[in-house]
């Protein structure tokens, strides 16, 4: 089932800003610094990678590559325009590449968010096909062909305004014998 353009931006969005999140969070967490020219960066080309991934519903191993790719190359980007050098966590972090500790947070971050990313992705493909099937049920259920049906004057029942105080005149009155 393809996604229309809306749909698709709207995923991409939230994919961009997550994986650029990630990626700052981590940075920050590992002693460095992340400037806003680098974390727009990041997020635009999470952006540009969402859109062109987000075409169909993905699964938890397709979503989990693009992520760790997203946070890759968002890890290089901060590095790379970091002013200063950061120390990382339990290891020492030489220019572009991370030491250990900082590549099993980001593995333990990105298996964890492409888990959570598979679980919205699971939640809105489902909810989007039970809108459909509702729709498509509602179609088949009633006559929607335009017509041009006369309008017929409805006539207001005929209540004394009295006869029900206006706290209670949205409750159902049901006195007196069964219908028959």
């Amino acid at each position: 089932m393809p996604a229309d353009p809306t749909l698709r931006a709207a995923r991409s969005a939230v994919f961009a800003v997550v994986c650029a999140g990630l990626a700052a969070a981590a940075h920050l967490m590992g002693g460095g610094t992340v400037p806003l020219q680098a974390f727009v960066l990041a997020v635009g080309g999470g952006l540009a990678i969402g859109l062109a991934a987000t075409g169909r519903e993905r699964p938890l191993p397709a979503i989990m590559v693009v992520l760790a790719s997203g946070q890759l190359g968002s890890h290089l980007l901060f590095s790379s325009l970091d002013p200063a050098p950061a120390v990382h966590v339990s290891e020492p972090h030489s220019g572009l590449s991370p030491g250990l500790g900082m590549l099993l947070l980001h593995t333990l971050a990105t298996v964890l968010t492409a888990w959570w990313l598979e679980r919205g992705e699971v939640a809105l493909w489902a909810l989007l096909r039970r809108l459909a099937a509702h729709v498509v049920w509602y179609l088949c259920r009633h006559d929607v062909s335009p017509t041009r049906a006369e309008p017929r004057p409805v006539e207001p029942e005929r209540v004394a305004a009295d006869a029900v105080p206006l706290w209670l005149s949205h409750a159902l009155v049901r006195r007196g014998p069964p219908a028959a």
